[in-house]
């Protein structure tokens, strides 16, 4: 996700209320920010990704 993709969504869209913008951002995060967009500090991984290879060693230890 680009600062723009992020700006997009912010200036594009029209929330209902608070409530609404807070949902639709968390949406927002959840989907494109935590699954889709990687991160050079996690060493190139989704964070969804660097969790489950966590969650994952964990278990195998």
């Amino acid at each position: 996700m680009t600062a723009d993709s992020k700006e997009e969504e912010v200036d594009l869209t029209e929330y209902e209320d608070f409530a609404d913008a807070r949902r639709q951002l968390g949406r927002l995060l959840d989907d494109v920010y935590n699954r889709k967009r990687i991160h050079s500090a996690l060493g190139y991984l989704t964070p969804s990704e660097f969790e489950e290879q966590g969650t994952s060693m964990q278990r195998s230890q």
